[in-house]
């Protein structure tokens, strides 16, 4: 049963698209016999002619031109050449006219841009042309519709014998390369972390941003380098174009040491001199010096910044000057109490010197001549001897103690004012053991 009717649904098909396939056969032919009659005119050509610089932008121009009128536009087909670029044509070819022996032609003309990657011989293949004019025979006009093939064309790419050293170079009427670079300071100075970011962009005249040369890939040893999403375009302006490729690069440094970042060079054929050219980018040097600064020093406690660190004379300036107060202070503090006499002053020093030297033993054996007790049997002190009458003093009594049973430690449990303080009254608790009388000095 299937069989009859499969069988019927081919010959419908046949048989209705038989006619349409007959009178496209016979518009063709038509055409053809146009062109025989020199009614209708199909050209194709290069611009420039002849043999070209490889990477030079080559023109394909189809042209087709009547003495009649088009009904219709011209529709061309797909054109695609081995290791060559050919950029899509405009939506709409190009209509004008022309005067010839009296006769005006109207024309259609398209433009394939085309770019070879290469040196060597390239060929364009046949392209389907759809072309529907008016034929006017006697009084009627009729609309005659038909695809011609344009013949294919052969050209030779070159290398000018300037350019045969370099492996990436462009053919174009103009080249330029810019260069950003952030995180360089002016002196030069990184440290172990910082990063650098190189921006290059390169700019060239009808050529396609996938046919400028990339960036050479180089390693460094100390520095991390990552490479970021290159950025390729091709930017129309006024009936003309220009390329752009830009690349950027990020440096990190990882170990300490003299650096530089590799110099750049460009190359290109000049199409309008007819000679090289080349564009040089300089390269970068930097280091980071071999020094202890305040970055490495506070490493425990967390990271500063290059702005944040200071560096080593600065810091032995600051000390130098802290020092110098803290000396002013204990000299004002002693001629303000009265005890810069000979005797005293020497028992002062000592004091000083034994505290300095973490000799707390020392300490809390002058507590206890002071409170005349024996330290070989001293263990506590109770709460209504004298030396209990103030809290802070008991607070500094009792650190003393501990750092003179626990020696060994780098810390000091008083401050030197607290060292002061203790001298003073351990003075003043003599005087008033020596003379009967209370002490008249409180620590605050």
């Amino acid at each position: 049963m299937r069989t009859p009717i499969l069988f019927a649904c081919y010959f419908l098909i046949f048989t209705l698209a038989l006619p349409l396939w007959n009178g496209a056969h016979a518009d063709t032919e038509a055409i053809r016999t146009l062109i025989d009659n020199d009614r209708l005119r199909v050209g194709v050509w290069t611009e420039p002619a002849g043999d070209i610089i490889a990477t030079q932008p080559v023109d394909l121009v189809i042209e087709v031109s009547t003495p009649t009128r088009f009904t219709d536009g011209t529709v061309i087909g797909h054109l695609e050449m081995e290791n060559a670029i050919v950029l899509p044509p405009d939506k709409f070819a190009v209509n004008f006219s022309r005067r010839e022996n009296g006769i005006t032609w109207s024309v259609q003309q398209w433009r394939l841009k085309l770019y070879t990657r290469d040196q060597g011989i390239y060929t364009a293949p046949s392209i389907p042309v759809r072309i529907s004019v008016a034929d006017q025979r006697g009084g009627d006009v009729k609309t005659i519709t038909g695809t011609v093939t344009t013949p294919p064309l052969t050209m030779a790419a070159t290398t000018p014998p300037e350019m045969e050293a370099f492996d990436n170079w462009v053919a174009t009427p103009s080249l330029t390369v810019d260069e950003t670079v952030e995180g360089l300071p002016e002196d030069a100075i990184l440290s172990v972390g910082d990063t650098i970011t190189r921006r290059i962009t390169i700019k060239a005249d009808n050529v396609p941003g996938m046919l400028l040369p990339p960036l050479p890939r180089h390693s460094i040893d100390g520095l991390g380098i990552y490479p970021e999403t290159t950025t390729v375009a091709f930017k129309h302006n006024r009936g003309s174009g220009v390329g752009v490729r830009e690349e950027t690069i990020t440096y990190v440094v990882e170990k300490e040491g003299r650096y530089q970042l590799p110099e750049l060079q460009f190359h290109w054929w000049d199409l309008n001199a007819s000679e090289p050219r080349s564009v040089i980018l300089v390269g970068h040097d930097f280091h980071t010096p071999h020094s202890i600064n305040l970055t490495t020093m506070m490493d425990a406690a967390g990271k500063f910044t290059r702005d944040n660190a200071m560096p080593v004379t600065a810091l032995v300036l600051v000390l130098a000057l802290v020092l110098a107060l803290v000396l002013a202070l204990i000299l004002a503090i002693i001629l303000i109490t009265g005890l810069f006499r000979n005797r005293l002053a020497r028992r002062f020093t000592v004091f000083m010197i034994h505290y300095a030297r973490h000799d707390y033993p020392f300490l809390f054996h002058q507590i206890m001549l002071a409170s005349e007790r024996n330290p070989a049997q001293f263990t506590s002190i109770r709460s209504n001897d004298y030396l209990l009458n103030s809290v802070a003093f008991r607070d500094i009594v009792s650190k003393v103690s501990k750092a003179a049973y626990a020696p060994g430690s780098m810390a000091h449990p008083i401050s030197w004012l607290d060292t002061v303080k203790l001298f003073h009254h351990l003075h003043m608790m003599k005087s008033c053991r020596q003379t009967g009388t209370e002490d008249p000095l409180r620590l605050n």
